[in-house]
């Protein structure tokens, strides 16, 4: 994640630059339901791939969607953070497969599920 403005201070002053980038996220306007508009708030940080959404949209934003697999799973199952991460862990524990990991720091390997 990384963020569009970065600040310093000068003196008693603080600056604040940044790179505007517009949300762009559609939402209806109005009563009709075939009016939409584009959101113009600038968003705080952008991730890869193109992700970025406005403090308003954010909770629309799919944040973690890739597995270690390569597959982008089905759009339905990531609604929410919470979510896909219950699914994850549920479907890592019914797999029980079993790591074997490494520790360069201590020199020691260890195994999880």
């Amino acid at each position: 994640m990384t963020k569009t403005f970065f600040n310093f201070s000068y003196k008693k002053y603080r600056f604040y630059f940044g790179i505007y980038l517009p949300c762009n996220h559609t939402h209806t306007v109005g009563l009709l339901p075939n009016t939409t508009a584009t959101c113009s708030i600038p968003v705080p940080f952008t991730m890869s791939h193109h992700r970025h959404a406005c403090i308003i949209h954010h909770k629309n934003l799919v944040l973690y969607c890739i597995s270690k697999d390569n597959k982008i799973p089905d759009s339905s199952l990531c609604k929410t953070f919470k979510d896909f991460h219950a699914s994850h862990l549920y479907n890592r524990w019914t797999k029980k497969k079993i790591y074997q990991n490494f520790s360069n720091r201590l020199g020691i390997s260890f195994t999880t599920s």
